[in-house]
């Protein structure tokens, strides 16, 4: 499957459902930079969090819950339909899309 999968520190910027950025930081976690997506176990950052039952994820027929922060914070995510693969599909913030086009710009002037 993969190779160039690593163990270490990985660090995720989540929108809650008000619109607040949050920045969590979650050590031991799986890392696949060859991966098209990013899984987030949320059971594993409530352990590193030691946020044990106030971090948390409920699975429903058309969306899952994510709470965190002593569940004060929370992101509603959509489930992927029937037949393709049943899970939640998070998005990064809308700022990755800028990281990504000044990326491609770069490429673009590099090569030229």
């Amino acid at each position: 499957m993969f190779k160039n999968k690593k163990i270490g520190t990985v660090q995720w910027n989540i929108q809650d459902d008000k619109g607040k950025m949050h920045t969590i930081t979650l050590p031991g976690t799986y890392y696949i930079p060859d991966a098209e997506i990013r899984m987030l176990s949320p059971q594993h950052w409530a352990q590193v969090t030691n946020d044990i039952r106030e971090t948390s994820s409920t699975k429903f027929g058309d969306i899952m819950v994510l709470r965190w922060d002593k569940l004060k914070c929370q992101k509603i995510i959509p489930i992927c339909p029937r037949g393709t693969s049943n899970v939640g599909i998070m998005s990064s913030p809308a700022g990755i899309k800028k990281y990504i086009c000044l990326c491609d710009v770069h490429e673009v002037a590099s090569s030229a």
